[in-house]
């Protein structure tokens, strides 16, 4: 539906299919994403018989059926364990928040799997704040497609390149199952 006032939600109210994309950081543009988002559209128009062309298929296609925000229990700084654009397990660590001195408030786990959407990246957070966006599928078999797609990306691909290019505003580690 989209917040009051905003173009989604009027479009919507008139009776106009509306498309959001939201890709990289807030208040940025960015090339990567610009071109994601102009093959999507001219798909698109190709379809609805708008333009002449060629549909161009990206790798994997999933429709999400709900999201589901992470959002940080207590104030700290995060320690990211998952980067944007991977694949998570039910109860996968997706992050440690720490206070100043590093000692450990929480570690966020995800509640079903799913794919990260989005992710902040400011390292210190307060109480509430969003921390990592997941996207949810409608049945196993299309997570299990869809990770093993994500997994499988061609070298080199628009899809690897925009993944890459997300992961250097953050710094990802792993998180040994000791450690939890």
């Amino acid at each position: 539906q989209g917040p009051d006032g905003s173009l989604r939600r009027e479009a919507c109210r008139a009776g106009c299919p509306t498309i959001i994309l939201e890709a990289g950081e807030v208040s940025k543009v960015e090339p990567l994403y610009q071109d994601t988002a102009m093959r999507g559209i001219q798909n698109v128009l190709i379809d609805l018989g708008m333009i002449q062309g060629e549909l161009e298929q990206s790798p994997h296609t999933v429709v999400i059926e709900s999201t589901k925000w992470i959002r940080a229990e207590n104030g700290g700084f995060l320690e990211f364990h998952v980067g944007p654009g991977e694949t998570v397990t039910k109860d996968q660590a997706l992050a440690t928040n720490t206070g100043l001195l590093g000692k450990e408030h929480e570690v966020l786990y995800a509640p079903s799997a799913g794919i990260v959407l989005g992710m902040t990246t400011m390292p210190a957070v307060s109480p509430g704040d969003p921390v990592l966006h997941l996207g949810y599928t409608g049945t196993r078999r299309e997570m299990r497609d869809l990770n093993t797609s994500v997994n499988n990306l061609d070298v080199g691909s628009l899809e690897e390149q925009v993944r890459e290019h997300l992961a250097t505003n953050m710094t990802v580690n792993s998180l040994e199952e000791e450690e939890l």
